[in-house]
């Protein structure tokens, strides 16, 4: 994943189910290009950027490609030691393990 982000930052913000998302720039960007053409006048669109973007947050990364995710991500996520780093396509997900394994992926993957 490491690879795949290729600016000195990433957006780190309130994910659903649990985790916290994480966004190279540019992802991040077309991303909220696509929530914000949801109107303003719209119910969903207002929670939409209530949700993702007030708690949306520019880490640095270091040399190594590590970052510091925020305390109030820390705590949303209930992350605090074990955790678990997911590609998720068009971004990265941290989770706290025991609440990653809860999720029911097998029977997500059969509704679909």
């Amino acid at each position: 994943m490491r690879s795949e982000l290729t600016d000195s930052q990433v957006v780190l913000t309130k994910g659903l189910d649990g985790c916290v998302w994480g966004f190279g720039k540019v992802e991040w960007e077309r991303q909220a290009a696509e929530q914000l053409r949801i109107p303003l006048t719209e119910e969903r669109g207002r929670r939409i950027r209530r949700y993702i973007f007030s708690e949306a947050e520019l880490a640095d990364l270091d040399r190594q490609g590590r970052f510091v995710v925020p305390t109030g991500l820390l705590t949303y996520a209930e992350i605090k030691k074990d955790i678990l780093i997911v590609g998720a396509g068009d971004h990265f997900e941290i989770w706290n393990v025991s609440r990653f394994e809860k999720l029911d992926l097998q029977n997500a993957l059969k509704e679909t």
